[in-house]
């Protein structure tokens, strides 16, 4: 193909996936339920940046609101487990699914599978929509087949974990697997579309199956002569908010329309701001309608409509995704009362640790209930509140974190103690701002060949304010006269990942930390990294030794350590292969969050991919750069030189 060929073949690719070669971009309700918290929610986000559609994010627990605004819509698309978590019936809407087809809607079911209220509803809609779903327990072998004569078409479609074993002759077949049964199907209901489909997330409704199914719907030409243009939305903060565009009539007749603006909270749904203009053949108007933004997920919809019809010539939206004060104001609250839990049943305690903390608890809740008072006037600054509780949330999470972990311990200290060290397992995950259940073992203990390298974790966990100075030595290990002396301790850093969720936050990293460190007290617990390298002629048997942690101001604590060596060692040369597949993409989404899988070169930095290559290396892991199914790491080769 000659250069020219290749730019337009690239040009064609580019309006396919924009889906701008037949058709606007939809308004889009996306539909999804929370079986996989934190995931099902986002799935399709980078899908509808790639297309450029705003959309609309509907869990299915409010499907009875969806159902009462669906004329703000063009397209449904409902996730592939999008009725899982907590169930609700669809049933029920089937007028309102009807009438939203019969006036020129799609709706998408993507992996309607497990649970037959994923899918009954569908087939409940009417004679000619209905079928029956197989689901499997694993994936099924992929086929490349596609109905050559189907007028709609997505090419190659993995097979997986379901395919419907009945299915009425109303529907299009466009893609089976390798035991004939299909896996994709269509169908036209009055004016609209209906697509369904038991491939998985993200086998099917990937940006290039959207396009073309929109552009699909829309092949016919409808005569809807206004069109608005040049839109801008206001930037995201709380408060009055303003949205900005032109309306151009394409027409040859004068038309008088509405403009609504409505926004739909997840709590609230505010009355919506209509503007009543008449607009004459070929002439344009520009617009602005106000809307209001509070605390939560904000969808704003924006609506042209004939005055007289009610028939809708265009429609658009926004999503903010604002902090609610009185969400955060009671996750406080849950905070503070766990503080205060705990603390009661830490009575027994010296005043002299337990007192601070109490006085600080006071503090914070003094704070907070102020706060509330302030919330509640007309004129309270939202964003201003918002920060101040997320801070307040930050210590009292803290404070929760360190008494919870005090309760856990299963010894009372001394009034002059400062901290506590105790062994956790190597494979422990210790957060620094979190409760940190007490390991039962008051020995570090570890086993090993020879001509290795194997870690245990230590856990100091602060009792009065900041720690300066740790250190954490261990001596010689000496089974009879033989001695292992290569023995490094080092402290697990933390990397902060700042996305909302279980997933963000800080996290631990044992590739960091120094042999001299403080513990500030920003902290409920200090992970520390011991590791053992023992040479290939050390001797096999039992070795003892003691680790020792001592602090600024404070009485050193010791902690016995025993390493059982092995009579056989490692090898120099392997004579195994390992293989482990080391993606630079994954590691940048774990280090800087989700959002830097797609360019994890802007993120993760050579020095840092080799680093942590060359400790998975001392483990004696093999460790290649895995070209994925996308190809993202197709350059990750060039880390390595």
């Amino acid at each position: 193909m000659n250069r020219r060929g290749s730019l337009c073949l690239v040009l064609v690719i580019h309006l396919l996936l924009s889906g701008q070669a037949t058709a606007d971009a939809p308004m889009v309700a996306y539909v999804y339920s929370t079986y996989r918290p934190g995931k099902d929610k986002v799935a399709h986000d980078a899908i509808f940046d790639q297309l450029g559609w705003p959309h609309h994010k509907w869990e299915n627990v409010r499907v009875g609101a969806l159902v009462g605004n669906l004329d703000r819509y063009d397209l449904l698309l409902f996730h592939g487990i999008c009725n899982l978590g907590n169930p609700c019936d669809f049933k029920p809407y089937r007028k309102q699914w009807n009438q939203f087809l019969n006036r020129g809607g799609v709706i998408v079911v993507a992996g309607p599978q497990d649970h037959r209220l994923q899918w009954d509803w569908v087939a409940d809609l009417g004679d000619g929509l209905r079928f029956s779903l197989k689901t499997f327990r694993g994936f099924r072998k992929t086929s490349d087949w596609s109905n050559p004569n189907a007028a709609l078409s997505f090419g190659a479609v993995k097979a997986t974990w379901a395919q419907f074993e009945t299915w009425d002759s109303a529907w299009t077949v466009t893609n089976h697997n390798a035991l004939g049964k299909p896996i994709v199907m269509y169908q036209q209901v009055g004016r609209g579309l209906f697509v369904v489909s038991t491939s998985y997330l993200d086998a099917f409704s990937r940006a290039e199956d959207l396009s073309k199914i929109w552009s699909f719907s829309r092949r016919s030409p409808v005569d809807r002569p206004l069109r608005i243009e040049a839109l801008k939305w206001d930037d995201q903060a709380f408060g009055k908010k303003k949205v900005a565009f032109a309306v151009h009539n394409a027409g040859s007749q004068a038309i008088e329309f509405d403009a609504v603006v409505t926004v739909f909270n997840e709590h609230s749904e505010a009355d919506p701001q209509i503007t009543r203009t008449k607009l004459g053949p070929g002439d344009d108007c520009r617009l602005a309608l106000s809307y209001v933004l509070t605390g939560g997920d904000n969808e704003v919809s924006l609506i042209v409509r004939s005055a007289d019809s009610g028939n809708i010539h265009c429609r658009t939206g926004t999503r903010y995704q604002l902090l609610n004060p009185w969400a955060l104001a009671n996750d406080l609250e849950r905070q503070l009362g766990a503080v205060q839990a705990s603390l009661a049943k830490l009575a027994a305690w010296p005043s002299e640790i337990v007192e601070p903390v109490r006085q600080e608890h006071n503090r914070i809740t003094a704070r907070a209930e102020a706060l509330t008072i302030e919330l509640a006037t007309q004129d309270a600054d939202i964003a201003a509140c918002c920060d101040r509780i997320t801070a307040m949330n930050t210590e009292a999470r803290l404070l929760a974190a360190k008494t919870a972990t005090w309760q856990s311990l299963r010894e009372l200290p001394k009034p002059d103690v400062r901290f506590i060290a105790r062994a956790a397992e190597s494979l422990d995950k210790v957060y620094r701002d979190r409760k940190w259940p007490e390991s039962t073992a008051a020995t570090l203990n570890a086993e090993m060949a020879a001509n290795e390298y194997e870690s245990v974790q230590l856990v100091i966990v602060p009792l009065r304010g900041k720690l300066n100075d740790v250190q954490v030595r261990c001596g010689s290990l000496r089974s009879g006269d033989a001695v292992i002396t290569d023995v490094e301790a080092r402290p697990v850093a933390d990397v902060f990942l700042p996305i909302a969720g279980k997933h963000g936050g800080w996290r631990p990293d044992v590739l960091l930390g120094a042999a001299d460190f403080d513990v500030p007290t920003d902290r409920a617990v200090q992970a520390v990294w011991i590791t053992i390298h023992t040479q290939p002629d050390t001797v096999a048997g039992r070795y003892s030794g003691v680790v020792t942690v001592s602090a600024a101001d404070s009485t050193s604590v010791t902690l016995p350590i025993t390493v059982t060596v092995w009579g056989f060692a490692v090898p120099h040369k392997r004579n195994l292969p390992t293989q482990f597949h080391f993606r630079p993409n994954q590691i940048a989404a774990y280090y800087f969050g989700p959002k830097a899988r797609g360019e994890y070169w802007k993120h993760l930095t050579a020095t840092m991919y080799r680093r942590l290559m060359t400790s998975l290396l001392r483990y004696r892991i093999g460790v290649h750069p895995y070209d994925d199914r996308e190809g993202q790491s197709r350059s990750a080769t060039a880390y390595l030189f």
